[in-house]
């Protein structure tokens, strides 16, 4: 087991540009190097501003980690809803795109036209194309032919 001598007395860990972490953090808990093993009335003063601006900092970072941390929990529950509610409107869309081919296939419309009034259909809702309308469109298209040929 190393002693607080042996500890100290280890070379500081380098970055690749040169600079050590301490030079990094405007507030470094190492202790800087006293001559002797007795403080001078100069050093423990030294010292004890040296706890309070740590103590001052802690509490600072503190309040910057929970603000943090509860913006993250609320970003993740907004998340969580809004994938409940797209997988919501997915299965209603999937239910209604079966239902509309089902319909097209009791009025004796080939699945060729099926197809093509569905997909007219889906470009009125969405006029601008991206990579989610057609991934869409692709879901939309397979809901359409297995509800067709299953009727």
């Amino acid at each position: 087991m190393s002693s607080f001598d042996d500890l100290s007395e280890r070379e500081t860990p380098r970055y690749e540009d040169g600079s050590s972490r301490e030079q990094l953090s405007a507030f470094s808990a190492s202790p800087r190097p006293f001559t002797s093993g007795i403080l001078t009335g100069a050093e423990r003063d030294d010292l004890r501003q040296r706890v309070v601006d740590a103590r001052v900092r802690t509490k600072e970072l503190i309040g910057v980690y929970l603000a943090s941390s509860a913006r993250l929990t609320a970003a993740l529950a907004r998340h969580r809803e809004a994938e409940v509610a797209r997988e919501d409107a997915r299965a209603a869309l999937s239910a209604t795109v079966a239902r509309y081919a089902v319909l097209l296939r009791a009025l004796g419309e080939p699945p060729e036209r099926t197809l093509v009034l569905i997909k007219s259909a889906f470009s009125e809702a969405t006029p601008h194309q991206n990579e989610d309308s057609r991934a869409a469109l692709e879901d939309v298209v397979k809901w359409i032919v297995e509800a067709y040929y299953a009727a």
